[in-house]
């Protein structure tokens, strides 16, 4: 019984409970109804909903600001970066063209006094309409920078012509085709890393090129240590055949005949 009777009375006092939250929603209800039917309601009301209005109008601006110039920057971009890959790749074929260029003699006047190039050396140059400041900083600063490799490329080839002896300038071509070589890898290697950092439809990884800057250059060195193992081989046997047999000592000791 009296376990009963304490159930009965928590169901009582819950009831009361629900009942005294349902009264005080009627009561704030009541309250507002009342409010908002009165002039000093319907002032505030309709002030709120003007500030809500003009609130909303703001941000609904700004988002149409923003939206368009996120899709300008976009574009920006696309622009850029479409102007980029052009320089680059054209760079890269004129990089690959001397890679491959053996020179030939220059035969102007009868037979030839000295070898020349047959292709002119390329310079990286790309459009002044490029946003710099809308790439990946790091590739910004790498591919602004290809023009002081360039100059140094360029300065151990003008060094190993002063060092090659006419008619045949034997090594300087050889050292041309490396040094362009490389220039056209490291243009191939920029093109991979705007495909990784802004890809593009028009944008991917120049792979046949890559394959074959590698084998030209894996074809080159090898080529530049047999001839360094040729002209160690060639220097040990002069300095065996200019070195005089050493002189013959007569034994003091000998006995006198």
């Amino acid at each position: 019984m009296v376990a009963a009777k304490s159930v009965g009375c928590k169901r009582q006092r819950k009831g009361r409970d629900i009942l005294s939250k349902t009264e005080m929603m009627v009561t704030f209800f009541a309250w507002i109804g009342g409010l908002v039917s009165g002039d000093i309601g319907k002032f505030v009301l309709g002030a709120a909903g003007a500030l809500f209005i003009a609130w909303f109008n703001t941000r609904l601006g700004i988002w149409r600001d923003e939206r368009a110039d996120k899709r300008k920057r976009e574009g920006q971009l696309a622009y850029s970066t479409a102007l980029l890959v052009a320089a680059l790749r054209q760079y890269m074929k004129n990089c690959m063209l001397v890679m491959n260029d053996r020179g030939e003699p220059d035969r102007e006047q009868g037979e030839y006094m000295n070898w020349i190039t047959s292709l002119p050396s390329p310079r990286f140059s790309y459009s002044d309409k490029i946003d710099w400041t809308l790439l990946d900083p790091q590739l910004m600063y790498e591919i602004l920078s290809l023009p002081t490799v360039e100059e140094e490329q360029e300065g151990i080839v003008e060094s190993a012509y002063e060092q090659s002896s006419p008619p045949d300038r034997h090594g300087w071509i050889e050292e041309r085709q490396l040094r362009y070589a490389e220039l056209a890898a490291i243009a191939a290697n920029h093109l991979v890393e705007i495909h990784k950092k802004h890809p593009m439809k028009f944008t991917g990884e120049p792979t046949d090129s890559i394959r074959e800057i590698t084998l030209k250059l894996v074809a080159l060195e090898e080529a530049r240590k047999k001839e360094q193992e040729d002209n160690a081989f060639w220097l040990a046997e002069m300095q065996k055949k200019q070195t005089p047999p050493p002189p013959v000592v007569e034994n003091s000791l000998a006995p006198a005949k």
